[in-house]
């Protein structure tokens, strides 16, 4: 599954009830929060 980098000083976020079976599990969860964020900013 090949895809964009992800950035890594990614902000903290909400991350209740998300299980992740690594850490880059949590980062890229946080980076995809973030990123919905701030499309719904624009919207």
């Amino acid at each position: 599954m090949g895809g964009k980098k992800i950035p890594i000083n990614v902000p903290s976020a909400p991350l209740d009830n998300v299980s992740f079976h690594c850490e880059n599990g949590s980062s890229r969860w946080k980076f995809v929060y973030h990123r919905r964020l701030s499309l719904e900013k624009e919207l």
